[in-house]
């Protein structure tokens, strides 16, 4: 579904009709409050004692502050959510702190409105569907506490970096629906159960960490991968722990179609939940092949702990990839992902394989058929492709205003594990 709602005038009838009865549905509940204070209106919930956040008689704008507590009528109450479009299309709203009370975030809550930043509290556990959609949000940091962020919540914004981390939460995994039409640079992801991110400009870099990774294809459209756009830099690090795949159906192209370098450090573990044998729908057939790669693929490595168990289903992987010009194989004994090249491949691209493994790869099947063979020192040469404890999480400029990326001169850089350093860029 598109939302760029009634911004987009190419919409189909279809589309238009059905955000005309959302609109219409949304005026009419547009003064249902309970009481207002200091200009914020609030609902109250009798379940729990709480107050809810949501629409006032005149649209929200400036700065908001929601606080913790809200007193009405001599009665103190916890605010505990951001209610249904609570700040639906309100153009001129600028930036909104929540308090550390603050549990769920629901549908439709900032959609379309001029939003630019948001500190989520580290209460949080849900933000609902469509929430910030086709507003003008640049940039947002998850809290650890998330559990679940709704399909098409971020769509159609100005976010250019998506970090996405559930290791830290108790269940170890953070429910991420669909990202569409987002102009995202950098991905990390650790910790997910994603369906679709997809960007509109190219991405430099898209991280895939060593926690519990698991992609879902919630859709029916064929040639759409799980991540969709140009990637300059694909790392999936290393783990002993496979990525799940469940597709239903399952759309061509798996994981990544578009990738220019590829560190490939962990197992894709298949299945197609029609029943939940992926063997009976892989085949050697690549329209299932879970991890699928492009014709901008240059660079490749493989790590050691990506072994060739699920053969069948990796068959058609690099089936387009006659550009590749350099294949890096940290595995001292030859496995059979040597047959899934192209000659094109075997002629000109050049293989890298451990020291002191060469003669065992030119003799091995597949791997034989490579024309330029060499060995490669893995344990000196190759650098920790990602190391999260070290992950840059945020960048400012030195008068403190944070930053989508470093810029020229110097840049205030601070760390995941809590360092901060200064940075300059030439």
């Amino acid at each position: 579904m598109n939302c760029n709602m009634n911004r987009n005038m190419n919409c189909n009838i279809k589309e238009r009709v059905f955000f005309t009865i959302i609109a219409l549905f949304v005026v009419s509940q547009a003064f249902s409050y309970d009481f207002i204070v200091n200009g914020i209106a609030y609902n109250y919930d009798t379940s729990d004692q709480t107050a809810i956040v949501t629409m006032a008689d005149e649209k929200y704008e400036g700065d908001i502050v929601i606080p913790n507590y809200v007193t009405y009528k001599g009665r103190t109450m916890k605010v505990k959510a951001i209610g249904e479009s609570a700040f639906y299309y309100c153009d001129n709203l600028q930036n909104v702190t929540l308090p550390e009370t603050i549990t769920y975030i629901d549908y439709n809550a900032f959609a379309g409105s001029g939003i630019k930043s948001i500190k989520l509290p580290e209460s949080l556990k849900t933000i609902g569907s469509w929430a910030f959609c086709n507003s003008e949000l640049q940039e947002v940091d998850f809290p650890n506490s998330l559990e679940r962020i709704g399909s098409m919540s971020f769509s159609e914004t100005k976010i250019k970096r998506l970090i996405v981390d559930g290791t830290k939460h108790p269940n170890g995994l953070v429910s991420l629906g669909t990202i569409k039409g987002v102009p995202l640079e950098y991905i990390y992801l650790n910790g997910v159960e994603s369906s679709r991110i997809e960007s509109t400009q190219n991405i430099k870099r898209v991280v895939l960490g060593p926690g519990t990774i698991k992609f879902l294809g919630a859709n029916s459209e064929f040639d759409y991968p799980t991540i969709k756009g140009k990637i300059d830099e694909l790392i999936i690090e290393d783990s002993e722990n496979p990525i799940d795949c469940e597709f239903f159906p399952t759309p061509r192209g798996g994981l990544c179609l578009n990738a220019k370098n590829v560190y490939w450090g962990r197992q894709f573990d298949y299945y197609n939940n029609h029943d939940g044998d992926w063997a009976k729908y892989t085949g050697g057939d690549s329209f299932y092949a879970p991890f699928l790669m492009g014709k901008r693929l240059k660079e490749l490595t493989i790590g050691k702990f990506v072994t060739d168990t699920y053969m069948n289903a990796y068959s058609g992987t690099f089936k387009d990839c006659d550009s590749l010009e350099i294949i890096r194989v940290n595995i001292g004994e030859p496995d059979k992902r040597g047959t899934l090249f192209s000659n094109t491949v075997y002629i000109n691209a050049t293989l890298y394989v451990p020291i002191g493994s060469k003669e065992k790869y030119q003799n091995a099947e597949g791997w034989k058929n490579f024309w330029n063979i060499e060995e490669w020192d893995f344990v000196n040469d190759i650098k920790p492709i990602c190391d999260e404890s070290k992950r840059e999480q945020c960048v400012y400029n030195l008068q403190g205003q944070k930053q989508i990326e470093k810029q020229k001169g110097f840049n205030i850089v601070r760390y995941s594990d809590g360092r901060t350093r200064k940075v300059f860029v030439k």
